[in-house]
């Protein structure tokens, strides 16, 4: 091609000289110039949060503001899902806060009085009268 390499050909083309296209693209033929792939490690604190732990804390938390029970069994059911699935790398500090979240929902949705109707009493306000 002499001194300018064209890339991406056609009416797009762009000239570059040919030998910084050899000095940045490498030959793949050289064994010693190849890099191999080096898995990033990953920090406990930088581990994606699991997703059934995460919908175990919403319906939870929904159930005990709403006080609806199929959110309730739910949740447990989504923590208990993802306890069982537990690795080595597990995120136990969430999986607490979403068993907590489950046992008070439990005990707002079965144990807590319903209160149906209740109101506060409607009291007057006296007004001054201007004389």
């Amino acid at each position: 091609c002499g001194k300018w390499t064209r890339v991406l050909g056609g009416a797009m083309s762009l000239a570059i000289p040919a030998w910084k296209m050899q000095a940045t693209a490498g030959d793949p033929k050289r064994v010693q110039d190849v890099v191999s792939y080096v898995v990033p490690v990953v920090e406990a604190n930088d581990q994606t949060p699991n997703l059934c732990l995460l919908l175990a804390l919403g319906a939870g938390l929904a159930g005990m503001m709403l006080k609806i029970k199929i959110l309730n069994w739910l949740a447990v059911l989504l923590a208990f899902s993802a306890a069982s699935r537990a690795d080595s790398k597990f995120q136990w500090s969430m999986l607490m806060q979403a068993m907590v979240f489950c046992g008070m929902s439990l005990f707002t949705g079965y144990v807590m009085p319903k209160l149906k109707g209740a109101r506060a009493p409607v009291v007057p306000i006296p007004v001054a009268s201007v004389d």
